[in-house]
């Protein structure tokens, strides 16, 4: 039984898993839709690996930082338990001083890097791309009817989301 806590722990060798968009085992079941799923997987699905492997990295980062963060903050509290404990001392202060500023450094380097916006923005068009490309199975406008534009269309939404605007 793992703790949730460290359940997902940043990794530092960060083995990404492969994203599925469509499961493959699943594409016979549906023969009807065989074209539709090819197209999916020609126009969408390599913007959307990109996206979410993308996004993965991002998190593991901004959650290596976060547990830094916590870690030199901790250590700080500690030793400034030590100097309320041994006032007569200085060394104790000269730590805490020394572990708020490299906290500080932390701090300022983890909004510096933006892992956690950089994250959101991939996952939110990852996850557009994957809606993407449900409302094409399912025909939703602006993927609706069977004539030759709508891949075109598809491939015109997906570029939409690449650029970070709205699909039309």
């Amino acid at each position: 039984m793992t703790i949730a806590l460290f359940g997902r722990w940043p990794r530092i060798r960060l083995k990404l898993s492969e994203p599925v968009l469509i499961p493959v085992e699943r594409t016979p079941e549906y023969a009807a839709l065989e074209t539709d799923l090819t197209t999916i997987d020609e126009v969408i699905y390599p913007v959307f690996r990109e996206y979410d492997l993308n996004s993965q990295h991002a998190q593991n980062s901004y959650w290596g930082q976060q547990v830094i963060l916590i870690c030199v903050t901790a250590l700080t509290t500690a030793f400034g338990a030590v100097q309320a404990a041994y006032s007569h001392q200085v060394w104790p202060g000269v730590i805490v001083a020394v572990l708020g500023v490299l906290a500080a450094a932390v701090a300022g380097l983890g909004e510096e890097r933006a892992a956690q916006r950089t994250y959101l923005e991939q996952r939110t068009k990852a996850e557009r791309l994957r809606s993407m490309a449900f409302a094409y199975l399912a025909e939703l406008p602006p993927f609706s009817g069977s004539d030759a534009g709508r891949r075109t269309r598809l491939a015109d939404a997906v570029a939409d989301v690449v650029r970070g605007w709205d699909p039309q």
